[in-house]
């Protein structure tokens, strides 16, 4: 029995050279998958990356056009304060 290895239906290895090679190609095609997968893992880890940065560059970017905004508003406001101071000038020299 040296160099034979029992399976479960009784049969040696050496006696069933076709479930070996089942076992290698299984094995084989387990490994490539698996390979595949940390690819698809790596890519995926990759794009979350980027999406990442990306979100936190226009978040950068809405808060910078946000205080913009409210500068402007606040401009915008004191000239229209303006306006009303002169149009009442105005109206008070008639």
């Amino acid at each position: 029995m040296l160099g034979r290895h029992s399976t479960s239906s009784g049969e040696t290895g050496q006696d069933n050279p076709t479930g070996t090679s089942s076992t290698v190609e299984l094995l084989q095609s387990a490994r490539a998958e698996k390979e595949e997968w940390m690819r698809e893992k790596t890519h995926v880890r990759r794009r979350l990356v980027e999406q990442d940065q990306l979100l936190r560059s226009l978040q950068e970017r809405v808060a910078r056009l946000e205080k913009e905004r409210d500068s402007i508003k606040t401009r915008v406001h004191r000239m229209l304060e303006q306006v009303d101071s002169l149009t009442q000038a105005a109206s008070d020299g008639d």
